[in-house]
């Protein structure tokens, strides 16, 4: 497994937030144009506003839908994440994978958060993808 596939693992659920971000900013849009098409009535002809706003319902509903299931495959990566986190020894890099892969903060942030120097912070994160990597290639801890 290489570094960038360790990567891709731990920013599955930051991913999952971005698409849920994306889709719900996606249902604001088609809220604002219903909203505007509501106004006006043309007496249920076909094409009429009421028709509009009725498909517009629809996708609003279909992307209900949609964004509850990424929320629960959201919930589903960040427990796996936080399992593989757990299972790292070193509490130090236990703390900045869950700042920066759960909670989604910035390299500075985390920093500040840790009290460490920026290119600290760095190389603790290329130790903490390296534990990662170790756990994911041998899931079995050791139990002495």
């Amino acid at each position: 497994m290489t570094t960038e596939e360790v990567k891709q693992f731990l920013s599955s659920y930051r991913n999952h937030l971005v698409s849920i971000r994306r889709l719900q900013e996606e249902q604001e849009q088609i809220r604002a144009i219903a909203t505007s098409c509501g106004g006006a009535s043309s007496g249920g002809t076909p094409g009429s506003t009421s028709d509009k706003v009725g498909k517009l319902a629809g996708r609003l509903a279909d992307l209900d839908s949609i964004i509850l299931a990424e929320m629960d495959e959201a919930m589903v990566q960040r427990d796996k994440v936080r399992r593989i986190i757990g299972m790292v020894e070193d509490y130090r890099l236990r703390n900045l994978l869950g700042l920066k892969y759960i909670s989604g903060y910035s390299f500075e942030h985390i920093a500040v958060e840790l009290n460490y120097c920026y290119k600290h912070t760095c190389r603790l994160h290329n130790e903490a993808l390296q534990a990662v990597k170790d756990v994911l290639e041998c899931p079995i801890q050791s139990v002495v």
